[in-house]
């Protein structure tokens, strides 16, 4: 039986996968595109590429335009690469990840007396990049250059920073780093496509951001004033406003995957064996990229409920295997025009290999959502966002969960949940649950703990904040009776919970700027200076078929279901959205982001000195 939950489904609406038109996001691309390229090709002799598993996508953006035979060979950087330098040129392309520069040290030292070296730091060199290499002796013997990329388009609609660290790091107060890139991405995309006439900033980061860009002028313009912008208007969001839904259990067919296997830069990896069960032998680990516009399966699917995939599947491969055998039903230029931006060249074999992959995966995700802790788990989050549990009985039942030593990250990330929908757990409670927790999981969780306590996901108990009761009534957060099949609110992607960021969006869109609804919410606002009319204006259907395009800019990180919501948005209200990010986030990774890296570094002594500490405190 397929399905983690039983939800009411009926018949699938047909014209999944509808096609819409986008702003063209290739000039974002060709700045470094094109630096790249020349810069390699003025560097003499054949190379090998090496390049950070975490830049793939944007790797395969920045090796078109190469002629052949500049690169003779690529391959992926990893932390304990060996290589046999076969070519006098070795180029090196990868973040500021401190591990991987170590790596590229050993292979310089190794082969540095009859290989050039060539560094590409993407997006910045840092510092740390820096002395990492004079220590290593070898910054003499390579020539470094800088990849700037602010927003890099991923997706048709998204475009995200890739900064994986970003919401920690901005969360501590570590680094400005990822504001920095947020306020020049934001420079960039005015200068490419116009000045965005209409800003709205919700939380400190996006206010930060409405400021530095000139947010605080006037943005409703005259009409005499009014410049011409392919962004009808600007929608920024902290992740602070919303901490909710990403602790949340993701529905949708990206997200599940997300869920479950951390998709990072749009790439899982799996057992080869889950993707062709009848392999004979070790399947080995296979990588999917998942944003690849050849896997039209993926695509059309990715935005659905999981739920549906054991009959959508088998479904839409009929569909599409009829078109691929039948292409002479196209009669006119335009019929056979979206034929081929469907299908494009597609052949059956390949058809099969999307359906077989895709659907034995669907099927391999489902085996895991019907295992006994990962039910136990998800089941408590209905009680919790419906307020619905009292804090003995919450107490009890994560006492027992912990006691099983099964599910750490999942169970951390709901006692968060907990933990921020009723304004901390009390005090008692609170010391009682953190010292099993660190008991059960080793003390190396402690500064992890602290560190969620530093930025108030997990905290003990407090006086005022904000009432979620409140929140759910007023923004009509759950909607239990959501038909997953045919959508009638965007809650189908979170099984019946509609996410306070793409809600609070909705209530923008309906009931104005000025709503003091808002102000129930986390952090301070910035609203357009002009006349309600005006605004109003720019969401009026136009007389040509240019879409209203709104660039909703998640500073913190988005999920793929909140992503796939506002897709769901873009249907029901003819407005185009563009989702631009710091990252994608999801509560495995927002709770993992504040593992300590030198947590495993210390001594044993040290660690419990810490923790004697911590629960002398609490």
């Amino acid at each position: 039986t397929w399905g983690f939950n039983n939800i009411m489904v009926s018949k699938s609406p047909e014209g999944e996968g509808k096609e819409v038109s986008m702003i063209d996001f290739d000039p974002l691309k060709d700045y470094p595109k094109d630096f790249f390229v020349k810069t390699l090709q003025e560097i003499a002799g054949e190379k090998l590429l090496m390049f950070d598993k975490d830049l793939q996508p944007f790797f395969r953006i920045m090796i078109r335009g190469l002629e052949k035979g500049v690169i003779k060979d690529q391959v992926f950087l990893e932390p304990e690469s060996v290589i046999d330098v076969k070519t006098p040129v070795v180029v090196f392309m990868l973040k500021a990840n401190v591990t991987l520069i170590k790596a590229i040290i050993k292979l310089i030292q190794a082969h540095q007396e009859d290989t050039k070296f060539v560094v590409f730091f993407c997006p910045r060199y840092t510092v740390i990049c820096k002395e990492i290499l004079e220590v290593g002796n070898v910054l003499n013997n390579v020539e470094i250059f800088e990849l700037p990329y602010e927003l890099l388009p991923i997706e048709k609609d998204v475009l995200t920073l890739d900064e994986p660290s970003g919401f920690r790091n901005m969360m501590l107060g570590y680094s400005m780093q990822t504001l920095t890139l947020v306020k020049h991405s934001l420079q960039r995309i005015e200068a490419i496509y116009g000045k965005i006439p209409l800003k709205f900033a919700k939380g400190v980061w996006s206010c930060m951001m409405y400021d530095a860009i000139g947010g605080k002028e006037k943005d409703v313009a005259s009409e005499g004033e009014a410049q011409y912008s392919e962004i009808d208007a600007l929608i920024m969001m902290d992740r602070t406003v919303d901490l909710y839904t990403p602790l949340l259990t993701q529905s949708t067919y990206e997200g599940m995957i997300d869920e479950f296997y951390g998709i990072r830069s749009g790439i899982i990896e799996v057992d080869g064996k889950i993707l062709d069960p009848e392999l004979k032998g070790p399947g080995g680990v296979k990588t999917l990229y998942l944003m690849s516009q050849e896997d039209i399966m993926f695509a059309d699917s990715k935005d659905l409920h999981f739920n549906l995939m054991k009959d959508h599947f088998p479904k839409k491969f009929q569909e599409m295997k009829g078109l691929v055998e039948k292409k002479e039903t196209a009669k006119t230029l335009k019929e056979m025009a979206e034929y081929m931006s469907k299908l494009r060249n597609l052949k059956i074999p390949q058809l099969q290999s999307f359906f077989n992959q895709n659907f034995n995966l669907a099927a391999y995700l489902d085996s895991l959502t019907i295992k006994h802790s990962f039910k136990q788990l998800i089941s408590m989050e209905p009680k919790i966002i419906n307020s619905e549990i009292p804090p003995k009985e919450a107490t009890d039942f994560f006492e027992i969960e912990i006691a099983k030593c099964e599910e750490k990250t999942r169970l951390l990330r709901l006692l968060c949940l907990y933990s921020v929908t009723n304004n901390g757990i009390p005090k008692d409670h609170f010391a009682t649950l953190t010292k099993e927790y660190i008991d059960a999981f080793g003390v190396s969780e402690l500064l992890r703990i602290m560190n969620l306590e530093r930025v108030g996901i997990l905290k003990q108990k407090q006086s005022g904040g904000i009432e979620w009761a409140k929140i759910c009534e007023t923004f009509k957060l759950v909607n239990e009776t959501v038909n997953i099949a045919v959508p009638n609110d965007i809650a189908y992607a979170y099984n019946g919970y509609a996410p306070l960021s793409v809600r609070l969006i909705e209530t923008l869109l309906k009931r104005g700027w000025g709503n003091p609804d808002l102000d129930k919410l986390p952090g301070p606002k910035r609203v357009p200076v002009g006349e309600e009319a005006k605004i109003r204006k720019l969401f009026e259907p136009t007389k040509t078929d240019r879409k209203k395009t709104v660039l909703v800019y998640y500073i913190g990180g988005v999920t793929y279901a909140e992503a796939s919501c506002l897709r769901y948005l873009s249907t029901i209200t003819g407005i185009q959205f563009i989702i631009a990010t710091t990252q994608y986030i999801n509560g495995n990774k927002l709770v993992d982001a504040f593992k300590d890296e030198y947590g495993n570094m210390l001594r044993p002594e040290s660690l419990i000195e810490i923790y004697q500490h911590h629960n002398a405190f609490i």
